[in-house]
């Protein structure tokens, strides 16, 4: 059986959105900051993002911070 997937804690969600916010607002694209505003809205109402929204929310933080 697959290990059953588990929502990442929100502050490091979070802690990846404010670096995303420090380091490289100037460089997302439109779709990328309408994600952005969007998981920040969904974390701040209390709830977990699917996997595809971490996954694309990580992927983010790696190529756009330091």
């Amino acid at each position: 059986m697959p290990p059953v997937w588990k929502p990442k804690d929100p502050e490091l969600l979070q802690s990846w959105i404010k670096a995303i916010d420090d380091e490289a607002w100037k460089d997302l694209n439109e779709v990328e900051r309408g994600f952005i505003n969007n998981v920040r809205i969904r974390l701040r109402a209390g709830w977990d993002l699917t996997k595809a929204q971490e996954d694309w929310l990580e992927r983010i933080y790696a190529e756009k911070t330091k």
